[in-house]
């Protein structure tokens, strides 16, 4: 019987956490969703290009001109 009891406890905690894990990746979801929705991926456009020095193969901006 305490078996059954320990099977039961940990049953229960499993489906509470399930149910938390849930309800967490419901609002985060719902989070990026507005972010997207509010065009702030716009803001990656103002990033410069970057380019790869030959020379010493470090990454730099590309010049506008």
């Amino acid at each position: 019987m305490p078996q059954f009891l320990v099977f039961a406890a940990a049953a229960a905690a499993a489906y509470a956490g399930w149910k938390f894990l849930r309800r967490e990746m419901t609002r985060v979801e719902a989070t990026l969703d507005a972010v997207r929705r509010d065009g702030t991926s716009a803001e990656r456009a103002v990033l410069p290009t970057l380019e790869r020095d030959p020379g010493t193969g470090v990454y730099r901006p590309r010049d506008p001109a």
